[in-house]
């Protein structure tokens, strides 16, 4: 059997997408790794021009760190990616079986920056960064492979995706690829920094139950600083990843270039404790993509046009409520480590007295997070700030006092902010003032409203039972996005 002019030689994997076989290329007498579409798809008209522009996306690419397409063709129906076929081990297979040194996950991480960002300059984002989907070599190097959800950036605003639709494996999406916002090279940013946080801790900074109660966690929760689950990785290491698991974009690495010098100032000896020893691990060949084992979300559908996000706010029911802690913040660093400065809102927080405990699942016990049964069609995204007895006010817009005939009994801090910003804020049907405010309310449930002119409104049951100060942070889509 054949397809082309590629002669199949065995099966190595099967997927959603099709199979991949390990075929011999006569014409240049090699091996390569052959993709096929299953025949399904190929009825879809519209997938094939997708992923015949995908395939010619990713074969423009020519990187060390990422593996090599080329040739795409059809035959018997079907559609085929003919791509390097590696000698390698999936980098999840070493992870289930050790640790990686500090030493060892900078290196991981340089490698995998720098073929991101050759990637993301030439407009492709891989949308899809996971342990399978890293190759690691004998000697040390990695590839990255699997581009096959890449997706063009289309500066007109087209996006290969389909609308609604969301790709990708939920422990390593980043909190927009969740929601359904637009995604640039930041995305694989954050996934890589998912990768190394596992790496560097052996352990997962989010988890879940299910579907459901992971996106919560990565769209709200704050994970344990990998210095503080295991003291003997550097601070330095510790607070690059911290930065690139920041829930805005805007507050991680510009870009993979950035990262890299980050990571580079990390190599200073004095910034590590002994390296781990690294267990001999035959090689044996790969595929070069990631189907055998890549979790699909296809049919994990958001549709955002006409029904809105209601079904975003059922992802982001909270769990139930456990031991309280600030999400813990890089200290200073040790002697000899060269400074990373973390994003502009971590810096400025305070530190906290101690390590909180994890779970065996490899989730940090998070602050409860408030409940928002209920409502309308708005993402919302709670800031990742701590509680904090003096919050800094925006100049103009002091704390609003409780009236005199409310003030009995225990009182919460509502900071409410929005995007964009003026949005009136009703508290139990009163009108409290416009966005970015803090008002103090009654400890308890109370139905909380933000409404914007030309823009869609956001109701919801928020609990403020914890007291203390409670940050929200409500995007209001346009109207014209509904």
């Amino acid at each position: 059997m054949q397809y082309g002019r590629y002669q199949i030689i065995a099966e190595l994997g099967r997927g959603s997408m099709g199979v991949v076989y390990k075929a011999h290329d006569p014409q240049i007498d090699r091996s390569v790794a052959l993709k096929v579409l299953r025949e399904d798809r190929v009825s879809s008209d519209d997938f094939v021009r997708r992923f015949l522009k995908e395939a010619m996306a990713v074969g423009r690419l020519s990187h060390p760190g990422i593996v090599t397409v080329y040739d795409v063709g059809q035959d018997h129906g079907s559609i085929y990616i003919a791509m390097e076929f590696l000698q390698g081990t999936p980098l999840d297979e070493l992870m289930n079986s050790r640790r990686f040194s500090a030493e060892e996950s900078v290196s991981i991480g340089m490698q995998a920056a720098q073929a991101l960002h050759y990637a993301h300059q030439h407009g492709i984002v891989h949308r899809d960064i996971k342990p399978p989907n890293i190759i690691y070599s004998p000697e040390g190097t990695i590839r990255i492979t699997d581009f096959g959800i890449a997706r063009i950036e289309d500066p007109a605003g087209q996006h290969m995706t389909q609308a609604g639709e969301i790709l990708g494996t939920p422990l390593y999406m980043s909190p927009e690829q969740v929601t359904g916002m637009p995604l640039d090279g930041r995305s694989d940013l954050y996934s890589l920094g998912v990768l190394l946080y596992q790496l560097t801790t052996g352990q997962r900074p989010f988890s879940g139950a299910n579907l459901a109660a992971v996106f919560r966690a990565i769209v709200q929760d704050t994970p344990a600083a990998p210095h503080a689950v295991d003291p003997a990785i550097p601070q330095a290491l510790s607070r690059i990843i911290m930065r690139l698991l920041a829930k805005e974009p805007e507050q991680r690495f510009a870009s993979g270039e950035e990262l890299l010098h980050a990571l580079q100032s990390c190599l200073a000896p004095a910034a590590y404790g002994r390296a781990r020893q690294m267990p001999a691990s035959a090689p044996r060949p790969f595929l070069a993509t990631g189907l055998g084992k890549a979790v699909v979300l296809g049919l994990v559908v958001l549709v955002f046009a006409g029904v809105g996000v209601g079904l975003y706010l059922w992802y982001m029911q909270p769990a139930p409520p456990g031991p309280a802690e600030s999400p813990l913040l890089p200290s200073a660093a040790r002697q000899g480590e060269p400074p990373v400065s973390p994003p502009a809102d971590v810096a400025a927080k305070s530190q906290p007295e101690a390590p909180a405990a994890t779970k065996e699942t490899g989730v940090g016990q998070q602050t409860p997070k408030p409940s928002t049964k209920g409502k309308k069609n708005v993402p919302f995204v709670p800031e990742t700030a701590s509680k904090a007895k003096e919050p800094r006010l925006d100049a103009g817009r002091p704390v609003q006092e409780p009236e005199p005939g409310r003030s009995a009994g225990p009182q919460t801090r509502l900071s409410m902010n929005s995007q964009p910003v003026g949005a009136e804020l009703y508290v139990d049907g009163k009108l409290m003032g416009k966005t970015p405010l803090q008002v103090m309310v009654p400890s308890g449930k109370h139905e909380v409203q933000l409404k914007l002119a030309r823009h869609l409104g956001w109701q919801a049951q928020v609990d403020l039972s914890q007291g203390g100060e409670v940050p929200l942070m409500i995007r209001l889509l346009p109207e014209q996005a509904q």
